[in-house]
């Protein structure tokens, strides 16, 4: 579903999760992502809904930037640093969400890749039941 707001600001699309991100997240959602007209800033949220209730929110705001040959090169210096800190991140989140005894959802049939496989044939051992 596609749907344009009134005055054109913003563009919202509803659709079903088919992708696996999270394996603390089943399949059985919808997306419903919005996308709003860029002015100094650029901003998309995103919800997940499980039955009508909205179970998680995320929000992507950043604000635009004169491009200059300084800020390019920081940007390149910044970004791989930037990265691996979210990297690190997410598995401390994932860990916390592990010891509180959430429950681990695994790719569904036929979804996975050959690296998530591998992945998973690591991370068996520590979660075996």
């Amino acid at each position: 579903e596609d749907n344009v707001d009134g005055d054109g600001q913003a563009i919202n699309y509803i659709f079903d999760k088919t992708f696996h991100v999270s394996p603390f997240m089943g399949m059985d959602y919808l997306y419903d992502w919005t996308f709003f007209k860029p002015t100094k800033d650029i901003r998309v949220t995103t919800n997940m809904m499980q039955s009508g209730v909205k179970c998680f929110n995320a929000t992507f705001k950043i604000t635009k930037q004169l491009f200059t040959p300084l800020r390019l090169c920081w940007q390149l210096l910044r970004l791989p640093i930037f990265c691996a800190i979210i990297q690190v991140w997410i598995h401390i989140e994932a860990f916390k969400l592990f010891a509180k005894g959430v429950t681990f959802i695994d790719h569904p049939e036929g979804a996975e890749t050959s690296v998530s496989k591998a992945i998973g044939a690591i991370m068996a051992p520590f979660f075996a039941a």
